[in-house]
């Protein structure tokens, strides 16, 4: 009986060397520095030997080893794309290599065919057929490359079949699975099977082997075999082979299939040539397909060998009396982390998402997600990304930035991939900007020259944007600028789009609206240089009118200012120290706000709170949040400063009532504000880094002008020091003193819509001044209101006292949970800004966009402590009553500190009792 075989890949890993001369570096292509991934980076030494290889990383970077010192030189090499070498080198330097290749493509589509149907042995350096060939090696080689270094893991299906004489029908199937395999197969030294041929006879049996992507490559099968092209169908081209002249040992010829748009490699066809004559040999053949990985590697994904089951006839003939047929698939090909990369039965898509300028991964934690579907994933530190298990089809992919979505912008850059079972897609995307996703609102790109998009984002004193507020901008007719109509951007999917509707008021045009659950309002095309007079009210009859001007500066792709309009609740939070409250309330969780110039009763008077309460200041960097460490905080009355530690944290005890501080940091400048207590509570700090102030100049004092709390630097202040009159603060919140005489001088600051502040500031002697001013919000004070008090469990827990102030930033009733949360309660999350859900198997999960995952508390317990994740599926949204949201640093003190916010939600049964 005659048998083949194909011997498995069982090879052992060859032993690490030594790490000598370590090559650090990273490949992006010249003139816009976009990062290179998965282009094969070899080192040769100064005689041409090659010492290491490797593959890009999906940031361009790589690390090579010399193993001895001395010059040496570098080739970069990817399919489409003319090789790359550097000039001559030291190792060892410990800096990082930048190579900068040509974007020097070399098309393969429209290529002479007909100039590369001779067959040739290593055909000559610019011919076609030796362009098709080195796109083919390149291929071959990260072939190579992906099996020697182990990189992924293979689940693989052999099979064995027998078929018919006509190899149309299967009559007899074995299979069987091998997990945990380093590659698909692999097969004997080419140097044997070139000396000893392709098909071999061993005893009764006859054995047919195939090349594996190293044999290809080898000297001993370019040297024994010639090369030709043939036309192809659909936008292929065949690079053929076949034995050279004079060969007769038993050998293959056969056709590697490249796409001649990508330059890509996609299959061997190949037949086993040299046999003996018989027309019942019939066409003893195989195939071998392949594919590319994510990180640039190329690996086997299936291949076959077919071959006559021959027996003996009459008259000493031969007779094919079937076909046998062999071979395997990979059916599941995991990487190191466990990660699924390719399944035979669904579609991936892989890829990278640089930052917005294309030149390296994002800056923040960002999400890729499949339009329409569940499917996203939070992109890798080097701006990698895999999405496994898809359905067959196209996907629109977009890239989701924490800022768009927590202001409820949508994304405006989309891909669109073809999802094939089996098959890897890669995909190359950008992460979009603020500006991107303005433009793309206000009409796309181009927009006029000189105009500018001017987004305005309305909130609450606690951040929580402001729905139903009427917003009035307002400009010289003169000007002749007309608003478009789209009045916000655009939100994501279901979100109404408002439009502004226009007048004229005497010689001004105006444009009014209302915002929707997002609170902003976008202008789009405002002329560089113009001033936009804008007023605000809330809905309420009470609402205070908040009106300012804004000056929209040249050079800027767009204007984004906050408005802060307090509501009812936030008024009302100013006076709960004056009010005489005869009820037992419960101890709310946080009450530290701005101050609100409410004066606190004197210690010893009735109604006097002697109360000590412990706030917690967190110190951050205004620019990127980092908290601050080290930072001396000077409080009046209090012995000694206090000093933030690494977290940034310090906590102090005050009594309730007005207080002002004085924040010193070295790099920063000086801070100086004031708030109120009423209650335990926490309290946010920024600082501002000093950065280019000349502070050379003695008796110079710059005056920084912020909002308490949000750091926002406030244009039009009136600052004003002793003997030298008031000035408006610029842009940029800042005025400037010359030639003051010191030691100490008074400064007084006043805003419109904020309370004023007066400060004592000592001059530097030899120096310039740089302090900050942090003026609070200036709020309503209201008589002293009733209190209406529920009863029952909610109220013992703070719910409703929360509620009546608006601390929940976001509150999901009755019904929106109903609505949203079927079948999976989880679901009536999904769209909450900042808010990612994903699965731990059949567990529900809440996380950030940074994969910080989000407790989950019912009635006051945790929901999910029992598994890994939360158990959200396990609740119908039937027996939940509401549920508050907070986002990170805003949960109330008495559920715990949580870095990633939290959710409160409250049963029925609970709403409806005195306990849970």
């Amino acid at each position: 009986m005659r048998i083949a075989r194909l011997i498995p890949l069982l090879a052992a890993l060859l032993p690490l060397r030594a790490a000598a001369q370590p090559v650090i570096g990273a490949v992006v292509e010249e003139g816009t520095d976009t990062p290179v991934a998965g282009a094969m980076v070899i080192l040769f030494d100064s005689a041409g030997t090659q010492v290491d290889r490797v593959l890009s990383n999906a940031t361009g970077k790589f690390l090579l080893q010399a193993s001895d010192p001395g010059s040496h030189y570098i080739t970069v090499e990817r399919i489409g794309y003319a090789n790359w070498t550097t000039g001559f080198f030291e190792p060892g330097t410990g800096e990082l290599m930048t190579i900068q290749v040509p974007v020097e493509a070399i098309p393969l589509e429209g290529l002479d065919v007909s100039s590369g149907r001779q067959c040739e042995v290593r055909p000559e350096e610019g011919r076609a057929t030796a362009r098709v060939w080195e796109e083919v090696r390149k291929a071959l080689t990260a072939e190579e490359y992906t099996r020697q270094a182990s990189l992924y893991r293979y689940t693989l299906i052999r099979f064995e079949r027998t078929l018919d004489r006509d190899a149309k029908e299967i009559l007899h199937e074995d299979t069987t699975i091998t997990e945990n395999l380093p590659a698909a197969f692999q097969s004997l030294p080419v140097e044997y099977l070139a000396s000893e041929g392709f098909v071999q006879a061993e005893d009764s049996t006859t054995v047919y082997y195939a090349p594996d992507a190293g044999a290809l490559i080898s000297d001993a099968f370019l040297d024994t075999h010639c090369f030709g092209l043939r036309e192809g169908e659909e936008g292929r081209i065949g690079l053929i082979f076949r034995p050279a002249e004079g060969r007769e040992v038993p050998d293959i010829g056969g056709v590697l299939w490249v796409n001649a748009e990508t330059s890509e490699l996609e299959r061997m066809e190949f037949v086993y040539l040299n046999l003996i004559r018989s027309r019942e040999l019939g066409e003893p053949g195989g195939e071998v397909a392949f594919t590319r990985l994510p990180d640039g590697a190329w690996i086997v994904r299936d291949w076959r060998i077919r071959m006559p089951h021959l027996a003996p006839a009459r008259g000493g003939r031969i007779w094919r009396s079937a076909y046998r047929e062999e071979g395997g698939i990979a059916w599941a090909i995991t990487d190191w982390r466990g990660r699924t990369i390719l399944h035979a039965r669904s579609a991936t898509i892989s890829g990278v998402v640089t930052d917005s300028a294309g030149t390296g991964p994002p800056p923040e934690p960002v999400v890729v997600e499949t339009v329409g579907t569940r499917h996203q994933t939070i992109v890798e530190d080097d701006g990698s990304f895999l999405l496994s298990a898809l359905r067959e089809g196209q996907h629109r992919l977009r890239v989701q930035r924490p800022l768009l979505s927590t202001w409820g912008i949508a994304s405006p850059h989309e891909a669109v991939a073809e999802g094939r079972p089996g098959e890897v897609t890669h995909v190359r995307m950008r992460t979009p900007t603020l500006a991107d996703a303005l433009e793309a609102s206000c009409g796309g790109a181009p927009r006029p020259e000189g105009t500018v998009p001017f987004l305005g984002r309305i909130t609450t004193m606690n951040g929580t944007p402001r729905d139903e507020v009427t917003v009035e901008a307002r400009w010289p007719r003169a000007w002749g600028y007309t608003a478009a109509a789209i009045a916000a951007p655009r939100g994501p999917e279901g979100t109404p789009e408002p439009v502004w509707t226009t007048g004229r008021e005497g010689a001004f045009v105006t444009a009014t609206t209302t915002t929707g659950w997002r609170g902003l309002f976008l202008l789009c095309d405002v002329p560089a240089g113009s001033r936009l007079r804008v007023s605000v009210s809330g809905p309420a009859d009470d609402d205070p009118v908040l009106r300012t001007t804004f000056f929209v500066p040249p050079g800027q792709s767009t204007v984004v200012e906050s408005l802060v309009l307090p509501t009812a609740e936030d008024r009302m939070s100013t006076v709960v120290a004056n009010m005489e409250i005869t009820v037992d309330i419960p101890t709310p969780d946080t009450v530290v706000d701005p101050d609100r110039n409410v004066p606190p009763p004197v210690a010893g008077q009735p109604g006097a709170d002697t109360t000590l309460y412990r706030v917690t200041l967190h110190l951050r960097d205004a620019d990127d949040g980092e908290p601050l460490l080290g930072a001396l905080i000077e409080l009046p009355g209090h012995a000694r400063p206090y000093v933030t530690g690494l977290n940034g944290q310090v906590p102090v005890e005050v009594r309730a009532g007005r207080h002002t501080l004085t924040v010193n940091k070295g790099g920063y400048t000086t801070l100086h504000g004031s708030f109120r207590v009423v209650g335990d509570g926490d309290l946010g700090v920024s600082l501002r880094k000093s950065g280019d102030v000349d502070t050379s100049i003695p008796g110079r004092l710059l005056v920084l002008v912020s909002e308490f709390g949000s750091g926002r630097l406030i244009q039009g202040a009136s600052v004003s020091v002793q003997g030298e009159g008031a000035r408006m603060s610029d842009d940029q919140g800042s005025v400037e003193f010359e030639e003051l005489s010191g030691p100490v001088v008074g400064v007084s600051v006043e805003g419109f819509g904020y309370e004023p502040h007066g400060e004592l500031v000592t001059l530097d002697a030899d120096g310039t001044t740089v302090v900050e001013v942090a003026l609070a919000i200036d709020a309503l004070v209201l008589d002293p209101l009733e209190v209406k008090v529920e009863a029952g469990f909610l109220e013992r827990m703070g719910v409703y006292w929360r509620l009546d102030r608006g601390w929940p930033d976001t509150l999901l009733t009755r019904e929106a949970l109903m609505e949203h949360g079927e079948p999976n309660l989880a679901d009536a999350f999904r769209k909450l800004p900042g808010v990612m859900v994903g699965f731990k198997g059949p567990i529900a999960i809440l996380t950030t966009y940074g994969g910080c995952e989000i407790p989950v508390l019912l009635d006051g317990r945790s929901v999910g402590r029992s598994v890994v994740g939360l158990a959200l599926n396990d609740i119908p949204a039937e027996m939940v009553e509401m549920a508050e949201v907070y986002q990170p640093g805003r949960v109330p003190a008495r559920f715990g500190m949580s870095p990633c916010g939290m959710i409160l939600m409250w049963s029925r049964e609970a709403a409806e009792s005195s306990s849970p």
